[in-house]
């Protein structure tokens, strides 16, 4: 799924390499959401 935002400086090409660095987790957390890239690309997490 994509962000529904936009704008000069997002991860949306750079979010399928910093997802494959995210280690194996059960939590994920984004404290500097910004247009939520990674929120919305990476696999579900249990919580």
């Amino acid at each position: 799924m994509d962000s529904p935002l936009a704008y000069i400086g997002g991860k949306s090409k750079l979010s399928p390499i910093i997802i494959k660095m995210i280690p194996p987790h059960e939590t994920y957390c984004e404290v500097m959401a910004g247009a939520a890239w990674m929120f919305f690309r990476k696999d579900e997490s249990k919580i």
